[in-house]
């Protein structure tokens, strides 16, 4: 009969899944393990293509106000027809829209943020993960004024991060932002000084999550919370059992 290296079966195992890395020695516990969310995709669903296509006329109207003469304004819409046409993804738009002054759009841009919806089944993993004691804090390339606008439109989600985010993006290109390597060492010096710490990082794109593995985290590409909730219990993070969650949440 063939003897079986259980430890080596265990190791092929974890190493079969592409979204783990494996951890430092040591068990991850709430003493020194801190969670790090991306919020666009992961948090909450970032579907910017959806929200301009499905008023593209209204869109036009309102983007007339960041041109500087109808010649522009005829450009962008032209340009935007042909990311709606080619079903480009929402980084395009984004980078788009950054060509132009978005400050005299006003709140007309930030209405976006009011039109994305929480990803099914996080809020319930964040309390669990906030019951079971675990620091968790946002680490995403969001932009100050829709930081302040997610927050007041899923306070209840965010109201499991504990004080302090590396949740920084601005359009005038002074901003560190992932996968720059500086992103990670930002959000370590700030919340991680001694290196005492291991940072689980979670985002839907595996360009971050690699970054995050550079640096030495833990890195785990989102697809959806049951595939997440496996990836965590291959961790020793315990979040298969039910959480009941109190009427208020």
């Amino acid at each position: 009969m063939i003897k079986i290296n259980i430890s080596l079966m265990s190791l092929l195992f974890l190493t079969s899944f592409p979204s783990i890395i494996l951890p430092a020695a040591q068990k991850l516990t709430p003493a020194n393990t801190e969670f790090a969310w991306d919020l666009h995709d992961v948090v909450v669903q970032h579907n910017i293509p959806a929200i301009i296509c499905q008023s593209m006329p209204s869109w036009c109207a309102i983007l007339n106000l960041a041109c500087s003469s109808k010649k522009e304004h005829r450009i962008l819409c032209a340009k935007l027809k042909k990311l709606k046409d080619t079903a480009a993804t929402g980084q395009a738009y984004t980078e788009l829209l950054h060509e132009y002054d978005l400050n005299k759009l006003g709140g007309q841009f930030r209405k976006l943020a009011c039109l994305q919806k929480p990803t099914k089944g996080i809020k319930e993993l964040m309390a669990q993960l906030h019951t079971m004691g675990y620091i968790q804090r946002p680490c995403s390339n969001i932009g100050s004024m829709f930081f302040q606008d997610l927050e007041e439109k899923m306070n209840s989600h965010f109201s499991f991060f504990s004080p302090g985010t590396s949740a920084t993006y601005e359009p005038d290109g002074t901003s560190i932002i992932k996968p720059d390597p500086a992103f990670y060492e930002m959000h370590n010096n700030k919340f991680n000084p001694d290196r005492d710490k291991t940072f689980v990082f979670i985002d839907d794109k595996l360009k971050n999550v690699k970054a995050a593995r550079n640096a030495g985290w833990i890195g785990l590409q989102f697809k959806n919370v049951p595939q997440l909730r496996d990836d965590l219990q291959i961790l020793g993070i315990d979040v298969q059992k039910k959480l009941n969650l109190p009427s208020h949440l």
